[in-house]
């Protein structure tokens, strides 16, 4: 037995998830998370590192910024185009 563990989460897109808004074909899967034993969580660079270099996709990163202090801020980060499907 090993005590080694890998935690990824992500979010899956496509056809028939969540009305498919963004009106992609097929469905996948998009990290933004990953914590291991041994390292911890990782960095948003390092979770993007680790999906490409496991063949896998990471969620478009579009930038680093502090958190808005309110939800209606962070809706309106949220809106506008997609950068999976614009």
């Amino acid at each position: 037995p090993t005590d080694n563990w890998i935690y990824i989460q992500g979010e899956g897109i496509g056809e028939k998830i969540q009305k498919n808004y963004l009106k992609l074909k097929g469905n996948d899967l998009y990290l933004f998370n990953v914590i291991t034993n041994k390292s911890g969580r990782f960095s948003t660079y390092d979770v993007k590192a680790f999906a490409e270099s496991n063949g896998m996709k990471c969620v478009p990163i579009i930038g680093i910024t502090k958190l808005p202090n309110t939800m209606e801020e962070i809706k309106e980060m949220a809106s506008g185009s997609s950068a999976l499907n614009n």
